[in-house]
């Protein structure tokens, strides 16, 4: 495919709507991404090694704190009060990045807690202090060691976002150049989306450990966009803060030996000349502070599982031959329940600035009687049995192994970018990509409860999506979800 190319006086004026318009309806013609197939010797990063002291968090956890019910009924965990500080941080940490299980048919092998772009997981995250004599400290943590590192990087005094007052944030950058090479162009897109699963999952971690704040929400890090780290092809997300009295890195036990570091590739800006130029508009000044969670108990009976428990079953696809799941019959409840879980669950975490202008369309295999496009009340927009063969136009070429047809559902999130922009300026592509990612999140929770593997995709052709189903705007992401063909075997790592 020929490509019509950002040019070099486009690439200086482009602004939210314009990046809008190139990550969605002509990202496959005039965007420069190897993966669609322009690039037939993909950049990869190097990895060094270096000497580094760690501080080991503790692998001795329970494996459960609470059920899905009382998380999203609000009931206390009883089983919280027990645990120490640094267990409820290492608690924290293993859920979010910590790679949980090998599953030999899952088409990236290794499982984590959090979905991400093709098993590259892009997100760096780290815990920052602000002691009360002014002192900043930050440490990274690593989760093949489930160790946090102090680091060399210099602080502004500026760089004290969302500090609860323990002092305490959770620190969520994307690193953007570690995709790059199979991204390229496109690269801010996916990290942000990638990063509101981390949002969400760490809102719903860090109140089911009495860490968050329920007075303070998460807020984007002022006075850390637009830093030397935007050179670096890294795009800070969000900050959470973090209630941890008594909590002290240095009371956890240290490990001084060899790390292997992955290094940004050179050349990129020469490889990908408009991928600066877009990553520029993601790093926009931050947009208003999001909201925090909501105390309402949500009336819901979720099934009969912990949310840990939830969290370790999910997975992001069925096996390597792609996404084709297994045509089942469906209980005529299951898509009220799948909903009025997800609804619970998106309620009971911290909200983002754009959470509030995303408009959500479901599609069900079968719904009162057959195939069917619904809103979000339930109210029926499309139905028929010809609905299934529509869901294949939005395909971005032949040949992929995907078989939308035999889905159970599909979760369709879309903004209209007019009113996005309106309302948060350049900061609406980073805050509704985020918003985007967290919704998705909570329904792929949501259906895995309920024994569905649910695969969240950006690669799709929005313009012939919108033709042929009517979704309510720009489609951002999409959550596909069913019921497995075949049984994967996995084996817990941690």
């Amino acid at each position: 495919m020929n490509r019509l190319a950002v040019s070099a006086p486009e690439r200086d004026r482009l602004g939210a709507m314009e990046v809008f318009a190139l990550t969605g309806y002509q990202r496959l013609e005039r965007l420069d991404v190897p993966v669609f197939g322009h690039d037939t010797d993909p950049i990869a990063p190097s990895t060094r090694m270096r000497r580094a002291r760690l501080y080991r968090l503790s692998t001795d956890l329970p494996a459960e704190i609470s059920t899905l019910a009382d998380h999203v009924g609000g009931t206390p965990c009883a089983s919280v009060t027990g645990l120490r500080p640094d267990e409820r941080v290492a608690l924290l940490l293993r859920y979010l990045a910590a790679p949980m299980r090998f599953e030999p048919l899952g088409e990236s092998a290794i499982h984590r807690a959090v979905p991400s772009a093709r098993g590259l997981f892009p997100l760096r995250w780290s815990l920052r202090h602000l002691s009360p004599d002014g002192t900043r400290r930050e440490w990274v943590y690593h989760g093949d060691w489930h160790a946090l590192r102090p680091t060399d990087d210099d602080m502004h005094p500026d760089d004290a976002p969302a500090m609860h007052a323990s002092g305490w944030a959770l620190l969520c950058v994307a690193e953007v150049w570690r995709i790059a090479g199979k991204y390229g162009d496109f690269s801010d897109v996916p990290c942000a989306l990638e990063a509101g699963h981390g949002f969400a999952q760490a809102g719903h971690l860090a109140r089911a450990l009495g860490l968050l704040p329920a007075e303070e929400p998460a807020r984007a890090m002022s006075g850390f966009t637009g830093s030397g780290r935007a050179a670096a092809l890294e795009l800070p997300l969000f900050a959470l803060p973090l209630r941890l009295d008594g909590f002290d890195v240095h009371d956890l036990p240290a490990l001084e030996t060899v790390i292997a570091e992955a290094v940004a590739p050179p050349a990129l800006a020469e490889r990908f000349p408009t991928l600066a130029a877009l990553h520029r508009c993601f790093d926009a000044p931050p947009a208003a502070p999001g909201l925090p969670a909501s105390s309402t108990a949500q009336a819901i009976t979720p099934p009969s599982i912990g949310l840990l428990g939830t969290m370790r079953v999910r997975t992001a696809g069925n096996d390597r031959s792609g996404i084709a799941a297994t045509l089942a019959p469906l209980r005529p409840d299951l898509a009220a329940d799948i909903d009025g879980l997800w609804r619970g669950l998106r309620a009971v975490r911290p909200r983002g600035a754009a959470e509030a202008m995303l408009r959500f369309t479901l599609y069900w295999a079968s719904y009162r009687g057959g195939p069917a496009l619904c809103d979000t009340s339930g109210a029926i927009i499309e139905q028929g049995i010809a609905l299934p063969l529509k869901l294949g136009a939005m395909l971005p070429y032949g040949g992929m192994r995907v078989n939308l047809a035999t889905a159970t559902a599909i979760l369709f999130v879309a903004v209209d970018p007019r009113a996005a922009v309106a309302q948060l300026g350049d900061a609406s592509l980073r805050e509704s990509h985020l918003a985007a990612g967290a919704a998705a999140h909570d329904f792929a929770l949501a259906c895995a409860a309920y024994g569905l593997f649910a695969r969240p995709m950006r690669m799709m052709r929005e313009a012939a999506l919108e033709a042929v189903l009517p979704v309510g705007g720009l489609p951002l992401y999409l959550v596909v979800a069913g019921f497995a063909r075949r049984a994967n075997p996995t084996g817990e790592l941690l």
